[in-house]
């Protein structure tokens, strides 16, 4: 695994399932190796998370889905042919170029109603958080449909968690061809707790808004 190292960070954690590699950054780029030997054969999502020295936790970059899959007796990317590259956008993030994702019909007519009334990107991201924030309430019912993180189910159902909200605050942007990113990582508590987090930042009018 090679990662460019985007955000001056000085670490970066890779994950596959329980199994984990830490590497220091080199002229710029994290190379790593991580074994998958003892992951059983499926389909999942590498996760990266960066930190500096002084840092006592990972805190994660652009969370992008990057997939790894066990087919055909070895480890490796999906067929990217049933992707679909139309969405591209050329929007730049941290050097990163931010890719809008596919979105389904559902989730495509769920946004179109919510921004029916917007007349700008502005307005329409406005929409869609207050439309969120109005009509999904926080919790893990029905979590065994999958509401807690997918859009679809998010819609459906009208519960999530905070990866709930920003999957689906971002999808209900992409479909209005609207650049937004998820990112992950902790939250403080006044108590001096910390928990895992997930929140956006979307891009309107020329600059990125946290969200």
């Amino acid at each position: 695994v090679s990662v460019k190292n985007v955000l001056n960070k000085s670490k970066c954690l890779i994950q596959v399932a329980e199994e984990q590699s830490v590497v220091t950054s080199r002229d710029g780029v994290f190379y790593g190796t991580i074994s998958l030997n003892k992951i059983p054969k499926g389909s999942y999502d590498v996760q990266l998370f960066l930190d500096t020295e002084v840092e006592n936790h990972f805190s994660s970059f652009l969370s992008r889905q990057i997939t790894i899959t066990y087919s055909n007796g070895s480890w490796g990317f999906p067929d990217k042919a049933n992707t679909n590259t139309n969405l591209s956008i050329s929007k730049r993030k941290n050097s990163n170029t931010v890719t809008m994702l596919p979105v389904t019909p559902f989730v495509k007519d769920a946004s179109n109603q919510i921004v029916v009334n917007c007349k700008s990107d502005i307005e329409k991201v406005a929409g869609i958080y207050y439309w969120l924030s109005n009509n999904v309430s926080y919790g893990i019912k029905n979590m065994y449909h999958g509401s807690y993180h997918v859009p679809d189910d998010v819609l459906t159902y009208n519960h999530a968690v905070c990866y709930g909200y920003a999957t689906t605050f971002q999808a209900l942007c992409n479909a209005q061809n609207i650049p937004c990113v998820i990112y992950t990582g902790w939250a403080y508590g006044a108590d001096g707790t910390t928990e895992r987090h997930a929140w956006n930042e979307v891009y309107i009018n020329g600059n990125w808004h946290f969200i």
